[in-house]
Order: C-alpha cells, then structure tokens, then sequence
C-alpha cells in the first residue's frame, strides 16, 4: 500500500510540475539571490516543459487583456496552433501570432535576467524570430543581421534545443546568408 501512495505522490507532483510556468520553476531556485547554475539536463527539461506549454495559457499569464485576441490567432491558425511545439514547427502559423509571442519573450528575457529562466527565453525568441524570417516576414526585428545570425548560433550551440528547433533556426540561418549573398536587384 505504501509504495502505491508514493507513485500516486510522483505522479501528483509531474502533473504539478506540468502546469507550472518556467518562469515559476526558475524563481523556486533562486532564493534571497542564491545562484543557481542550471545543468544541461535542467534546461533540457524547461525547454521540453515551455514546448508542451500551451501559448495561450502561456501569453496570457503576462498579457491578461489580449486573452482573447491570441485565443482567436491560434484557432485562425491550420491546422490550430495550441503548443509552442506547434507554433515554431508549424508551417501555416499566423504572422501575428509568432510575432505577438516573440514580443512577449522579448519582454521575458529582459524582465528575467539572472534567473536562468532567460536562457529558456532567449532561445525561445531568436526561434520564433526564426520562424518568422523562414515565413517570408520582413523587418520582423530591430536586430542587425549580425546579431541575429550570432543568436541563430547561440540557439545551434545549445545541446539542450530540441532538434525541430535547431532545424527551424538552421533554416532561418540559411536565408540569412542567402540574403547576404544574392546581389540586390534594382
């Protein structure tokens, strides 16, 4: 009886850990300006979590009055877009909406910094920035070309990215230099 409780407690505390946001996990570890070094492993499991994370819930934790403004973006998307997973490796995705959830991790690296959460938030910005470019989007950014192609490679240096992800920022990166490369017509 006893070891059924504690697989009934683990599994309580998954779906718990499930429902919380990254941002939330990140400030549990950093107490009174304790340090906390995130591992490789660390990091891969926030990553996975901000994935499966649903955009909605997500934006509107931070966003409360556009709740049903993103709502309408993600069921306009097809097929309908509900994940980050979804959104980066979609290929119909609503420019707004990547754009909307770019300026909102934007506005998440800046107000989490040093709390390791920013890694997570970084990552997921040079991503949708990387979507974005890969939808045909102009002027999706006020980022100089170098310093997006630095963040695209920062996002491929970090093992914990998932390789859908590298593959989308592979892929922006691509364009990049394919830009840079083709003369300018006219």
């Amino acid at each position: 009886m006893l070891e059924s409780n504690k697989r009934e407690l683990a599994g309580e505390i998954h779906r718990a850990i499930d429902t919380v946001r990254p941002g939330q996990l990140a400030e549990l570890f950093n107490l009174d300006g304790f340090e906390c070094r995130w591992t490789e492993v660390d990091l891969a499991a926030l990553w996975s979590q901000q994935l499966k994370r649903g955009i909605v819930e997500d934006l509107v934790s931070e966003y409360p009055e556009s709740a049903t403004h993103f709502e309408q973006m993600c069921r306009e998307a097809l097929p309908r877009v509900e994940t980050f997973a979804e959104l980066l490796g979609g290929s119909s995705v609503p420019v707004a909406l990547i754009d909307a959830v770019r300026r909102a991790v934007k506005n998440r690296v800046s107000s989490s910094r040093g709390t390791g959460i920013d890694l997570i938030a970084r990552a997921l910005y040079f991503a949708a920035i990387a979507v974005l470019i890969r939808s045909g989007a102009r002027q999706v950014t006020k980022l100089s070309e170098g310093e997006l192609s630095a963040g695209f490679s920062w996002v491929l240096g970090q093992s914990w990215v998932d390789g859908n992800t590298q593959q989308v920022v592979r892929g922006a990166l691509g364009v990049l230099t394919q830009q840079r490369c083709t003369p300018n017509k006219g």
